[in-house]
């Protein structure tokens, strides 16, 4: 009977523990800073972000397009919701979540073939922060966890195990960010590189169709568009034009724009551009937008 009672005064205080520990972690998440750190960038496409024009993809989204020309252009209040490190999963659920409150206008996807290769799927468990605050982040480790992880999700000392770590993480990689956009500095000397490997990860391209179709669900129009870039690969090229012209997408390819690739001083190094490069992309981007959407 003792020992019952002990097991009984010890469930009940890790319950307590647990209760509190989801209380205070949840406070927390809610005061985060729009500082651009990878918790801020979630916290800001998962709950609050509804611009017209939404800039999705990584680094090369967020590094490579001013939103603010695109404003000025397009007459329509545009957002960089990117992040670095990311793939085409995370950007659906970033996508969904903005969708669930405002469905917006135009959705430009940065389409860099890391995103679909399934190299980056592993960084989507820094979204299990919000498990249980967002439906579609829930709804994403729902749908891929087993009962045993499943179960494991309803303890918040499970989801928040990793929560000191984001806050650190927080305060060394916080940004100054220009409408999520970051410019970046530096001159690149030039040289290109070759890799024609690619192969699509099942789950990605899965994730890929989904952000297509909940874009034409909602008449909001997808434009796909490669940054410049001196990484050369054809074969990840042509599979992106073939997908595409299956999808009835327009695809706006600079990756090999000599305009921008015969001009190295305008990138930071060979897969980012700076800010003057970025500028001059995103006027061009804008243009093709603006003439394609005049036409409709």
């Amino acid at each position: 009977m003792k020992l019952l009672k002990r097991c009984i005064i010890v469930i009940v205080a890790l319950v307590v523990i647990d209760v509190l520990v989801g209380f205070a972690c949840r406070a927390i998440l809610k005061s985060v800073p729009d500082n651009n750190s990878p918790l801020a960038i979630d916290k800001h496409n998962i709950f609050e972000e509804n611009s017209d024009v939404i800039i999705m993809g990584a680094s090369q989204a967020k590094h490579n397009f001013n939103p603010r020309i695109i404003t000025d252009s397009l007459g329509m209040k545009a957002y960089v919701a990117a992040q670095d490190g990311i793939d085409v999963i995370q950007n659906y659920i970033y996508l969904k979540a903005i969708f669930d409150r405002k469905p917006p206008k135009v959705v430009i996807l940065e389409v860099f073939h890391g995103y679909l290769d399934g190299s980056m799927k592993y960084r989507i468990s820094n979204l299990n922060m919000w498990y249980g605050l967002s439906k579609p982040v829930t709804d994403y480790f729902d749908s891929q966890a087993s009962w045993q992880e499943k179960l494991k999700l309803k303890s918040n000392l499970y989801v928040y195990n990793g929560l000191l770590q984001h806050l650190v993480r927080m305060k060394v990689r916080a940004e100054d960010a220009i409408d999520g956009y970051v410019p970046m500095s530096g001159r690149y000397k030039g040289g290109f590189a070759q890799n024609d490997n690619f192969h699509a990860d099942d789950e990605e391209l899965e994730y890929l169709d989904m952000i297509v179709d909940l874009c034409k669900s909602n008449h909001t129009r997808l434009f796909m568009v490669r940054s410049p870039i001196f990484l050369v690969n054809d074969t990840y090229n042509a599979w992106l034009a073939d997908y595409c012209k299956k999808n009835d997408l327009p695809l706006l390819n600079h990756s090999a724009d000599k305009e921008l690739t015969d001009h190295p001083e305008l990138f930071r190094e060979m897969l980012h551009l700076n800010k003057d490069g970025a500028d001059k992309f995103t006027k061009m981007i804008a243009g093709e937008i603006k003439a394609m959407l005049n036409r409709e």
